[in-house]
């Protein structure tokens, strides 16, 4: 999500591998993110998602719809998703959106 180069990624990768191997399930350690990761992450997830790489949109926004969802295990064709912004992302002035949906709020969703 937020571009760590891959060897670092692998070893972290490789070291959940051995964890799992152990017998560790979802306690393994490797699942655990260091306090900069976290960070990473978060900011990756509140700045402009739209720009991401779309392969990196595509499944931030499928987990988080599978979550909002509560539905384990949703399923798609992923030949056909599709990322649609639900409102304007520049609303002209004056407009209807721009009295609905003030800048505060635009920031915030």
């Amino acid at each position: 999500m937020h571009q760590a180069y891959s060897t670092p990624r692998i070893a972290r990768y490789l070291e959940l591998l051995n964890q799992l191997k152990a017998g560790a399930g979802l306690d393994a350690r490797a699942f655990n993110l260091s306090d900069d990761e976290r960070v990473l992450s978060m900011t990756a997830l509140r700045g402009e998602i739209y720009r991401m790489q779309t392969r990196r949109a595509r499944y931030v926004l499928l987990r988080l719809d599978e979550l909002l969802a509560k539905v384990p295990g949703a399923t798609y064709d992923h030949k056909i998703i599709s990322i649609e912004h639900v409102l304007p992302q520049n609303p002209k002035d004056p407009s209807k959106w721009r009295t609905d949906f003030t800048e505060r709020f635009r920031v915030v969703v």
